[in-house]
């Protein structure tokens, strides 16, 4: 019924990456609801950035227009990278969705079959959709979103796990 991804990017670049993005495109394509999140965190001119190489990996597979960027107002960095499947089971892990990351680094994380706690990662998956930035809202120069955060604390909001259920 829905995949929720929440990842700090994703980027394709061998076949382990490819056949992650060729399996969430063929269960969009079956008509479930597939959402990602990914962060628009270092944004830069010139090169291309993990921003634009995600949005890019994602297009490739027809995902683009179910992606949303982490809205930085809130918090910068997704540490906690993982998927919800039906509100049943997720998974939890430091895996970010890279070739590297994938294939070739010493990453941990869990499968979590239990409809409580994927209801409670899925709601703040949703929670994290709401207030996300759509593709074309996000900035490309994070300057001034930085400057509030770093240098006025109080810029960011407090987010308790029981406000979220």
């Amino acid at each position: 019924e829905s995949i929720f991804v929440e990842q700090q990017y994703i980027l394709e670049g061998g076949p382990t990456t490819t056949g992650l993005l060729e399996a969430l495109a063929a269960r969009a394509a079956a008509g479930v609801d597939v959402r990602i999140i990914v962060s628009s965190t270092f944004r830069k001119v010139g090169a291309k950035d993990s921003w634009e190489l995600s949005v890019e990996s994602l297009a490739n597979h027809g995902l683009d227009s179910r992606l949303r960027a982490m809205n930085l107002r809130y918090y910068t960095h997704c540490h906690n990278k993982g998927l919800v499947v039906d509100r049943r089971a997720a998974v939890v892990s430091s895996t970010n969705w890279s070739e590297n990351s994938v294939a070739r680094a010493r990453e941990a994380g869990v499968i979590v079959e239990s409809e409580d706690v994927a209801r409670y990662f899925a709601d703040v998956f949703e929670w994290d959709w709401e207030i996300g930035w759509d593709p074309a809202d996000v900035p490309a120069n994070l300057a001034a979103v930085f400057e509030e955060a770093v240098f006025r604390p109080a810029a960011f909001d407090e987010i308790h796990p029981a406000d979220l259920v």
